[in-house]
């Protein structure tokens, strides 16, 4: 083997690693655009997830709500039957 073939070989061996330097370069690059769609994705959907999770604790405070108005009107709905049987009992009686 000559000088002129190490050369030649020593400039195709160098060829061939920036050739893998170049595609392992693309790669990483691919990689990275990948990364930062998923931390987008994930950001998004944390968002999403907050404003869900803040209007589900308004839903269940208003239920709550509606459930202690409803006790309240069951309340007054048994209090008003009760006095409407007393006057129905008080007529019966006086009758």
């Amino acid at each position: 083997m000559g000088l002129a073939e190490d050369q030649r070989t020593t400039d195709e061996l160098l060829d061939e690693a920036k050739k893998v330097q170049a595609a392992s370069k693309e790669s990483t690059t691919r990689s990275k655009a990948i990364v930062h769609d998923i931390i987008e994705t994930g950001t998004a959907t944390h968002t999403q997830l907050t404003e869900d999770r803040a209007k589900l604790e308004n839903v269940h405070s208003d239920l709550e709500e509606m459930d202690s108005d409803l006790k309240m009107a069951q309340n007054q709905l048994k209090a008003i039957a009760r006095k409407l049987t007393k006057d129905k009992i008080i007529r019966y009686v006086t009758s």
